[in-house]
């Protein structure tokens, strides 16, 4: 439903997708040839929206991932991009319909869910999250192995193909969580076995429906290595760094967030003047409680109808998974800051989530990790 003050073009997912495009900045600079991550200086790296070296006391981990995204010289290409607004990256969703906070029927380590799968770690010691990072590589999607079946029935593949993505991201996870900023790849999987890769990035907010946003200057393969970074500047003001190790690009994106009044031109000293029809009505800022790293079976898209009658969550259809081999992270890690200071977290006392779906009385498992690790920054998640 459209919030108040909006007006109906932007209660079409369309429109208000376009609206939010228009938070991406577009005033980043992007690094000359030649340039150099390794021997930049800190400024530099700022300059360019490039993530801060990590110090290697504080945070070993995330400082041999930066050190590996930018182990040679990169081919950094300026963000061009295009709204998909049949894809739809929610929240995280119970098993059994609604919105959840992950609790499921598997003991304090394990959650459920519909639509995630993965791990998640919940900020500690009166910090949050600052960054979240990892390396994965492109899954050689395919058909899985019931196709056949799933294209002789009718309705049997919504959105007409099968689809899945891996992304990192912050938040999320909780029932007041209200934004979630995530990039990842996703792989689609035609009904006539034709794969398809790209890079993505969204700042989901509550209650809203648009779809994710495709780098189209990035170019993503099955097999690549995927390096990715996403730093919270300010709660308003996230960087998604991400290097394809493979192919050598590397591309930077800044998107803000912030509060909008109906009338433009009003907008007070320390806000962020924001495009007419804006998602966000308030702050919707990053609150950087749970660090997230995911593979997800998206949602198809709403229809206009749809949304504008309030659609349920447990309406909503998802796409089917694809055959995923192999698929999992490494270099999984995340950096708490707090007046005490700075600490890294891996996967250590993370919750395991297996995505599920009700099948008649009984439940069946669609995709999920190994059993639980005892620490480390290695997942590995696949279809069951």
């Amino acid at each position: 439903m459209a919030g108040t003050g909006e007006t109906l073009p932007y209660a079409n997912n369309f429109a208000l997708g376009t609206a939010e495009m228009a938070r991406i900045r577009r005033d980043i600079p992007t690094p000359p040839a030649g340039f150099n991550a390794r021997v930049a200086s800190e400024a530099d790296l700022a300059a360019y929206r490039l993530p801060a070296r990590p110090d290697p006391v504080v945070a070993p981990r995330l400082r041999a991932l930066w050190d590996r995204a930018f182990a040679q010289r990169r081919a950094y290409v300026a963000p061009e991009l295009r709204l998909r607004s049949a894809m739809l990256h929610p929240m995280l969703s119970a098993q059994g319909g609604g919105l959840s906070d992950g609790a499921g029927a598997f003991g304090g380590r394990w959650g459920s869910s519909r639509n995630w799968s993965g791990a998640v770690i919940a900020a500690r010691d009166g910090m949050v999250f600052q960054r979240v990072a990892a390396d994965w590589r492109v899954p050689q999607a395919a058909m899985p192995a019931d196709a056949q079946t799933v294209l002789n029935t009718p309705g049997g593949l919504p959105g007409g193909s099968w689809k899945a993505s891996m992304w990192i991201g912050l938040d999320g996870y909780r029932r007041s969580s209200m934004s979630l900023p995530q990039i990842g790849t996703t792989c689609d999987v035609t009904s006539g076995g034709v794969l398809r890769c790209y890079l993505w990035v969204q700042w989901w907010v509550r209650d809203k429906f648009f779809g994710e946003v495709e780098v189209q200057s990035f170019q993503v393969n099955a097999g690549d290595e995927i390096i990715a970074f996403m730093d919270v500047v300010k709660p308003d003001d996230v960087g998604f760094n991400i290097t394809n190790v493979t192919t050598g690009q590397h591309v930077t994106i800044a998107w803000v967030s912030g509060e909008i009044l109906d009338q433009p031109g009003n907008t007070p000293a320390g806000k962020l003047p924001q495009p007419p029809g804006s998602v966000n009505r308030r702050l919707t800022p990053v609150e950087g409680r749970h660090a997230v790293w995911c593979v997800e079976r998206p949602s198809v898209m709403p229809t206009d109808a749809q949304i504008k009658a309030g659609i349920r969550p447990d309406q909503i259809r998802k796409y089917r998974l694809p055959a995923l081999p192999g698929a999992g992270f490494s270099g999984a890690a995340a950096l708490m800051r707090g007046a005490g200071g700075a600490m890294e977290r891996d996967l250590t006392a993370a919750r395991q989530l297996r995505m599920l779906m009700a099948r008649g009385d009984d439940v069946v498992a669609l995709c999920g990790p190994e059993a639980p690790a005892t620490g480390g920054d290695k997942l590995v998640v696949e279809p069951a």
